[in-house]
């Protein structure tokens, strides 16, 4: 018998990396050349084409556009998940990561809105209060009928009030006032700012991280589909909120922490799941340093340093409050976006079920109740989950208890948007351990492919088998969240039967420690 060869791998990285960099070109491309027109609605204008991109399309023909852009984010995940696997066995440096990042980055940036219209209303808004109108009492519909900033707004949410917290409405308001009143410049701006917000949560997740595992990091963190379309392409509020959560963490890791405590507070002032991170750092606090320790003295001893973390937190809240008036008006309509149900969120799923087994029985059960109470389970369970999270805050990092709190807040919240699970995603991919990186992959690899506009034009010409999958969508929501964690796991390096492959094929892709000249350190407790 012949020996193993063994492969040397390293020697092969460069090559290896140049076919992830064009694979993810590719699919970068592909994605920003069919998510604006995908994303447009009947009735919404765009105040420009973008060169053709976002040219409108036909609704009453099959198209190839949706696999297109099916094909293009699943040329990207592939892409992804191939630079994860290189950065988790130190195949990649950080600066080949980011490296990457900028070249996947360059067709998003330069494209138009893409997967989402509501940048759009973020313009919209901004008029809104140029014109003195609050957001919170009123809705787009109230600007002049002739305005391109109404006319840009998805129909959908023509009437309904921001539930942006007042920091977004003044950035929006900034972005008006600096483009002239124009909404192309006003979206160019704000394109521009998340691209800045970007580069913060590199600079952030890169500090937070170890050493040794910074590529990795900034391999899961950033060059994340969910965060390269959903939020730099969709132009999401996301990106200013897990900016300012991570550089709030790392100020706050860095011993800077009044400085931290107000970043925090800035999050939540634009969206206000940014408070359970705000909340970690909080009771970080209380948690016992050793398993002697008294907790009652303990709790005594930072009770006033804690209070004054929250008057730091209180202070600067009413500093960005003040920012629009009516700034508190933002509680009122905080449930805006829960008026429009998205049938792939666990909720909806569970509800349609629940009413599936219920017309078994005979029963005839309203859908709309079903619904309120599967959101109430929901929000229940999320609770639960939250406060063991922080019952248990001692036994993971600061960041991850965030991660973790604010991915279940998404997950079983009332409803679901792939931009929502950006804000566990880029927390917990800092320093992952085993089950944290599953879970990126796993949430990140279903998260993609969901809220994808106008996919049915593939089936156009197949309305019975169009009829099918809305009668059964929620069983093939499922399929898909198994699916997707099911190829995570059994396609990691971590597996015990890919263990066995290398063994036999010689080589391994387990991670080997730092790179040349780095030191792994243990990733600072506070974070």
């Amino acid at each position: 018998m012949h020996p193993t060869r063994r492969v040397n791998w390293r020697a092969r990285a460069p090559y290896e990396l140049i076919g992830v960099a064009c694979l993810g070109m590719v699919g970068a491309s592909l994605v920003t050349a069919t998510g604006g027109r995908l994303a447009l609605q009947p009735r919404a204008y765009p105040p420009t084409s973008w060169g053709g991109l976002l040219a409108p399309v036909s609704l009453d023909r099959t198209s190839v556009l949706p696999a297109l852009l099916i094909g293009g984010i699943s040329l990207t995940l592939l892409a992804w998940a191939r630079a994860c696997v290189l950065a988790g066995s130190q195949r990649l440096s950080p600066k080949q990561a980011a490296a990457l990042l900028a070249l996947w980055a360059l067709p998003v940036a330069l494209g138009p809105p893409i997967l989402s219209l509501d940048v759009y209303s973020y313009a919209a808004h901004g008029m809104m209060l140029a014109s003195s109108l609050d957001p919170y009492s009123n809705a787009p519909a109230a600007l002049p009928v002739d305005s391109p900033q109404l006319a840009a707004v998805d129909p959908l949410w023509r009437f309904a009030q921001a539930p942006y917290g007042p920091l977004a409405l003044a950035v929006f308001h900034g972005a008006h006032a600096v483009a002239g009143g124009s909404l192309i410049g006003a979206v160019v701006l704000l394109r521009l700012l998340a691209l800045v917000e970007v580069a913060l949560v590199v600079v952030g997740v890169l500090a937070l991280a170890p050493p040794g595992r910074r590529a990795e990091t900034l391999v899961l963190a950033v060059l994340n589909p969910i965060v390269l379309f959903q939020l730099l392409g969709a132009v999401h509020l996301e990106t200013l909120m897990m900016a300012l959560v991570v550089t709030g963490l790392l100020a706050v890791n860095n011993g800077r922490r009044t400085i931290g405590l107000v970043l925090l507070a800035a999050a939540a002032a634009v969206k206000w799941p940014a408070v359970l991170a705000v909340a970690a750092v909080v009771l970080w606090r209380f948690a016992p340093r050793s398993v002697a320790s008294d907790p009652p003295a303990s709790f005594r001893r930072q009770l006033p340093a804690a209070l004054r973390d929250v008057g730091v937190v209180l202070i600067a809240t009413a500093g960005f409050v003040a920012l629009v008036p009516d700034g508190l008006g933002w509680l009122r309509v905080a449930g805006t976006p829960t008026t429009v149900p998205t049938g792939y969120s666990p909720t909806s799923i569970l509800a349609d079920l629940a009413g599936r087994l219920l017309r078994l029985a005979g029963a005839e059960p309203a859908p709309d109740a079903l619904l309120k109470v599967a959101r109430v389970i929901g929000l229940a369970a999320s609770l639960v989950v939250i406060a063991w999270l922080f019952a248990t805050i001692r036994k993971r990092t600061v960041a991850a208890t965030a991660g973790w709190a604010m991915l279940t807040l998404a997950m079983l919240g009332p409803v679901l948007h792939p931009w929502y699970l950006a804000w566990g995603l880029i927390l917990l991919a800092i320093a992952p351990t085993s089950w944290q990186r599953y879970t990126v992959l796993s949430v990140t690899a279903a998260g993609s492919f969901l809220a994808l506009q106008h996919c049915s034009l593939l089936l156009a010409g197949h309305p019975e088998l169009l009829r099918w999958l809305r009668a059964h969508g929620s069983a093939v929501a499922v399929g898909g969240y198994i699916t997707a964690a099911g190829l995570v796991i059994g396609f990691s390096p971590h597996a015990p039967w890919a263990a066995r492959g290398r063994a036999a094929r010689g080589h391994d892709d387990t991670p080997r420690g730092p790179h040349p000249g780095e030191q792994e350190p243990s990733l600072p407790p506070a974070v």
